[in-house]
């Protein structure tokens, strides 16, 4: 029988449940579909396992011998490995701060990586460049495609549910 997650002002459950005769168990988090979902006061997800995940990725790209040149280097990890960033990012919420500035640090680490830019310098200047799109630019795109689909395949209902308003 799967976890269940509470979304409650009190995130402490401490009453047991009986469900078919067996216990329920309760679960700090658990994965639904991709997405890590976190028991809190609000309706959250966590984002360790996507950051960890990211970081694997590139350094397994930026390990080939022979590295090619770096726009190479740049469209391969774009392809393979900031999906597993971007999964979903236009529906999750992030409603931790610090958690939100930790997909944008790993993000902005990928070209910080391949073009050898110190932790302390700014890639911004750099993604502009490269017609690359920033963190918050990558995330807006990817939520006003996502409502224009919604609008556009008629399913009103869901998008007045979604919708920022």
């Amino acid at each position: 029988m799967p976890a269940n997650l509470c979304f409650v002002k009190r995130a402490f459950v401490d009453h047991v449940i009986i469900l078919n005769g067996n216990p329920v168990e309760w679960a700090g988090e658990w994965s639904y579909l991709g997405v890590m979902l976190k028991s809190s006061k609000l309706f959250d997800c966590s984002v360790h396992d996507r950051i960890k995940n990211i970081h694997r990725c590139v350094n397994s790209i930026l390990r080939i011998d022979g590295r090619s040149n770096n726009l190479v280097m740049l469209r391969l990890i774009e392809t393979h490995c900031v999906p597993l960033l971007t999964y979903a990012i236009e529906v999750v919420h992030v409603a931790n701060r610090d958690e939100r500035r930790q997909l944008r640090v790993a993000y902005n680490s990928v070209f910080r990586k391949i073009f050898s830019y110190r932790w302390s310098q700014s890639v911004t200047n750099l993604q502009l460049f490269l017609s690359r799109p920033t963190w918050e630019q990558l995330v807006e795109r990817r939520q006003i495609r996502f409502y224009a689909r919604l609008l556009h395949n008629g399913d009103n209902s869901l998008a007045r549910v979604l919708l920022p308003r």
